[in-house]
């Protein structure tokens, strides 16, 4: 009768397989493609704009933008996979270090990011609703307003000189 050896490696895979069941792999939640393309702030958000690339890079890249009067800010995002198959949101604001936020809830039009050892905030949403999407930074009521409101647009009008400009380089 021949004896079967399994060594130290079969010996924890039959172990693990009794004791854990079969060990499956966790597959990343899908990116939130919907919130891909070009947004213009309404209302008291008028002067805000938010750009996210469509992920076909496996992750998706954001720019937003803020004007007021003469003054403004830019803050660089991307939405991408962690090493725990967990969705990553990325932000970093005027250029400073980047601030990481775990996905908290992933639905087909509403995302829920949150980083409960930042200051503030310490969590970001979006949820759409067709050309609408809406931002809710630290809400925790149900009906909260939004933080700040957009509106769907073309891509080419964002990204276009305003009428009048002068788009010579500079001598």
């Amino acid at each position: 009768m021949k004896r079967l050896r399994f060594g130290v490696v079969g010996a924890a895979v039959v172990l693990a397989c009794a004791v854990g069941g079969p060990v499956t792999a966790t597959s990343p939640p899908p990116l939130p493609l919907w919130l891909a393309g070009c947004w213009q702030g309404k209302g008291a958000s008028a002067g805000s704009t938010e750009a996210w690339t469509d992920g076909r890079i496996g992750r998706m890249l954001g720019l937003g933008q803020t004007l007021r009067g003469s003054r403004g800010s830019h803050e660089f995002m991307q939405i991408t996979t962690g090493a725990d198959a967990r969705l990553i949101y990325v932000a970093q604001p005027g250029g400073r270090l980047p601030v990481n936020f775990t996905a908290t809830a992933v639905e087909p039009n509403r995302i829920v990011f949150a980083n409960p050892a930042h200051d503030a905030p310490k969590t970001i949403e979006y949820r759409r609703d067709g050309d609408r999407l809406s931002v809710f930074l630290d809400a925790r009521a149900a009906d909260a307003q939004p933080s700040l409101s957009f509106r769907r647009i073309g891509c080419d009008s964002l990204f276009s000189l305003p009428s009048g400009s002068n788009p010579s380089p500079s001598k």
